[in-house]
């Protein structure tokens, strides 16, 4: 009985110096050292929590398995094509797709325009329908344009027309917000970005402001992808590149809600005018549909996680040393 107390004693302790670490947060430790034992891992791995740039730097692994660097070279050469897109990137929870995706966004930055956004992040929920999908879409890119200055006040009348429509949609259709006159140019960008900030807020907090929103975008949706595909052309047209949105949290939704979402309404889906990556649940993959979903997509790749055994039984040294860095 006492040696289970000293047991019990030291496993407590490791755990409170485990989870102080990860309360502390990753993001604040950029230079812990390698893990030299297991107490080690456990301290510095924390699958939750993004590595920011800095951290990415100093912590990413080559992985020879990883479709990145194909998916990378692809994506350069689509830049001269006219349509923009959609591909589908899939990996099982933990096999590090976030950091794959992380590392992508960073060798493509001085060729595209980069969006990166968690969709269950923004909304909290499972069981997301398209219209969330596509709110979120519609704000975050808006909200990044205005953040990086690639959406720039209305210069010319026409511009500032639709921006006073584009204005006049969101405060009247989608969020019922109250945000105050518009009548200088240079606040319509700012009113806009107040507001969706509010309406973020709401729809995360409140199911029924969630399901009015439903209600009106099931109807407007093409409304909003007009509104969508003109913020994408302005960004664009002033950062003089393409649009590359990377949609994460897709692959942790339900999966019911993950096929109505890539397989009944690809067609919206596929409407916005740029170039988008969606994760996309793994048990989805082993669908009846999945085929089916293969072939609407321009491109499927799959993150394999690392294999510790070859299928003959025998270790696999390669993957073990990749485990190691």
């Amino acid at each position: 009985m006492i040696e289970f107390v000293v047991v019990l004693r030291m496993y407590s302790a490791t755990m409170r110096k485990i989870f102080s670490c990860v309360s502390t947060g990753l993001e604040e430790r950029t230079d812990r050292m390698k893990a030299i034992n297991l107490d080690d891992v456990l301290i510095n791995f924390n699958h939750q929590i993004r590595l920011n740039p800095d951290q990415l730097k100093a912590w990413f692994v080559e992985r020879p398995s990883s479709p990145r660097s194909a998916l990378g070279r692809w994506l350069r050469a689509q830049k001269k094509q006219t349509t923009a897109q959609k591909i589908i990137f899939i990996g099982h929870r933990g096999s590090g797709k976030s950091t794959e995706l992380a590392k992508l966004a960073e060798e493509l930055q001085d060729e595209f325009l980069i969006v990166q956004l968690d969709v269950l992040e923004s909304t909290g929920r499972t069981d997301l329908a398209l219209e969330d999908l596509m709110l979120v879409l519609f704000t975050r890119v808006f909200r990044k344009g205005s953040d990086e200055g690639w959406i720039q006040p209305p210069l010319t009348a026409q511009l500032s027309d639709r921006w006073q429509q584009l204005y006049n949609w969101f405060t009247r259709v989608v969020a019922g917000l109250t945000l105050g006159a518009s009548s200088a140019e240079k606040t319509f960008g700012a009113s806009l970005k107040l507001g969706i900030v509010e309406l973020e807020a709401e729809v995360r907090q409140s199911a029924e402001a969630r399901e009015a929103i439903h209600r009106e975008l099931s109807f407007r949706m093409t409304e909003l992808l007009g509104h969508l595909n003109w913020v994408i052309e302005q960004a664009e047209n002033t950062g003089q590149k393409p649009l590359l949105i990377i949609i994460e949290g897709l692959d942790k939704v339900d999966l019911e809600a993950a096929r109505r979402i890539f397989l009944d309404r690809f067609a919206t889906l596929n409407a916005p005018q740029a170039y988008i990556i969606f994760t996309c649940p793994s048990a989805l993959r082993y669908s009846e549909d999945f085929e089916q979903i293969r072939q609407q997509f321009s491109r499927v790749e799959i993150l394999p996680n690392i294999p510790p055994k070859q299928r003959s039984g025998r270790l696999d040294k390669e993957d073990w040393k990749h485990c190691a860095r």
